[in-house]
């Protein structure tokens, strides 16, 4: 995405909804900055999973080859396109996309609740850059996995190729219908569904690296697990 005169950027201040906010900024085409980044914490910055989510945002081949089949289950389909002309990788950059998506007036209430069984497996390469891994079942439910070549010592392309395998039976063995880097926006979409009960299954769902297991009990409320991250609250106490 080219970034336009700095009057067209939108400045954002702290992390909150940084998520959101990329989603927003690809979809729309605004270019977007963020300051101040958790400026008040001992670790200041980006954490790992919010890295990872801007290395997804600028590798297109996963945002073409998965995250626009899920916008199809909320009915936003005809006219919807990302067109990759010219590839780049950081830290020089360089890539150039355009993406089109249709006006919709309201999204199609999703039912998303049998996952089916993996009929393909297929990859796009980046010389140069990684591989991304796509298994489609057979209700087209899409699981992922993504590497690039800047992540650690991961340098040769059968390097490359392995830890993409490997991330990619991880996401196959959660299950579900949706794999874990797209559960927020596909729950993100749902809740802007239209005035009806949407389903989606999911095996786990995956919340700031955690993961948590949903289970229905038998009186119809729901009990949310998780294994928590060890966080530690090191902000000084306002005097």
């Amino acid at each position: 995405m080219q970034a336009g005169p700095s009057r067209d950027i939108l400045r954002f201040t702290g992390h909150r909804h940084l998520r959101q906010r990329v989603l927003l900024s690809i979809l729309s085409g605004k270019s977007i900055r963020v300051d101040a980044i958790r400026s008040d914490d001992v670790h200041v910055g980006l954490r790992d999973y919010e890295i990872n989510l801007l290395r997804l945002a600028e590798k297109v081949d996963m945002i073409r080859t998965v995250t626009l089949p899920h916008l199809h289950l909320f009915g936003v389909t005809e006219g919807l396109e990302l067109q990759i002309k010219k590839r780049g990788s950081a830290p020089l950059g360089g890539g150039q996309a355009i993406f089109k998506c249709p006006v919709v007036r309201h999204l199609k209430t999703l039912q998303f609740v049998e996952k089916g069984k993996i009929k393909k497996i297929r990859g796009v390469a980046s010389p140069g850059y990684g591989l991304t891994l796509v298994a489609q079942s057979t209700t087209s439910a899409l699981h992922s996995s993504e590497c690039l070549s800047t992540s650690g010592n991961i340098t040769t392309p059968e390097d490359i190729a392995l830890q993409s395998a490997r991330l990619l039976l991880q996401e196959l063995s959660t299950g579900g219908c949706v794999d874990s880097k797209h559960q927020w926006l596909v729950a993100l979409l749902m809740a802007l569904g239209k005035e009806d009960v949407g389903k989606c299954l999911l095996d786990m769902l995956v919340f700031f690296g955690t993961k948590f297991k949903i289970a229905e009990q038998a009186s119809g409320e729901v009990l949310l697990s998780c294994i928590g991250i060890g966080y530690s609250n090191v902000n000084k106490s306002m005097a």
